[in-house]
């Protein structure tokens, strides 16, 4: 099994909004999450991490740092080399937007003993993909993706949306989550933030002369805080590489580890 590190760091604000001017985003929609995960692929370029949490993100304006935002996220090499990669290929402005001296790693356990029960927080973004239409009902040939209690709402027609509990239907989106492969049950767990926030994501290439295009998107954007009990660690070990849910590389997904006493719930 690849070794896991849990890695911090702090980027400058001001370069990564200057990022989103080169990428000609609008800075109105711009989320956070993907101007981190442009950054990082670009100062640590072939083998970027892909997962990680941004600990700021729902706090009070107050309470963020002015100029710089505090990163962590897991991946497979310590500091140590990431920071050797990002002297080797990164170029100067990317550089720049590293604070210095922020980067730090630690290793994380190889083992997960069973039954061990663990404290979490993890940002989600609790959307589903139905390939039914919205309007008329009929199949679509590709599917689309929709928040998860709107999901819950289009099931249910015949339902007043008053009747059908947000909070409750984000938390079996979560619970569904912990079933697929991942190695522990959830034991418990509450929202401590929901919002529906606009996200701005760069389209594909479909061909060679297709040009990348900035769409906007409005997805929900989640807190939880629960325990979890690991069943397997190895598989445990590998939902904390992968996270959980969809949009994993920009920001969602990630489960913060904490001391079972920890988790509120």
């Amino acid at each position: 099994m690849a070794d896991l590190h849990l890695f911090q760091l702090r980027l400058r604000l001001p370069q990564l909004f200057s990022l989103a001017g080169e990428r000609g985003l609008p800075r109105r929609d711009v989320d956070l999450g993907y101007l981190v995960h442009c950054q990082l692929g670009e100062l640590f370029r072939e083998a970027p991490p892909t997962l990680f949490a941004i600990p700021s993100q729902h706090r009070p304006a107050g309470e963020r740092a002015n100029d710089s935002v505090e990163v962590l996220g897991y991946a497979s090499t310590e500091a140590s080399e990431m920071l050797e990669r990002a002297r080797r290929f990164a170029t100067p402005d990317r550089w720049d937007a590293l604070v210095e001296g922020s980067v730090r790693s630690k290793p994380m356990p190889r083992g997960w003993e069973r039954g061990m029960e663990l404290g979490f927080e993890l940002r989600g973004c609790p959307v589903v993909r139905t390939r039914r239409s919205r309007t008329s009902g009929e199949r679509l040939a590709n599917p689309r993706e929709i928040d998860a209690f709107l999901a819950k709402v289009e099931a249910n027609p015949e339902s007043p949306v008053g009747t059908l509990n947000r909070e409750g239907i984000y938390r079996e989106w979560l619970a569904a989550r912990f079933v697929d492969r991942s190695g522990c049950d959830l034991e418990a767990c509450k929202v401590i933030s929901m919002r529906r926030d606009r996200f701005v994501r760069r389209t594909q290439k479909q061909n060679e002369e297709d040009h990348r295009r900035s769409k906007v998107l409005e997805r929900p954007d989640v807190v939880f805080q629960g325990r979890l009990r690991v069943k397997d660690g190895d598989a445990f070990n590998q939902t904390l590489a992968h996270g959980l849910g969809r949009h994993r590389a920009f920001g969602f997904g990630m489960l913060l580890l904490k001391p079972a006493s920890e988790a509120g719930c």
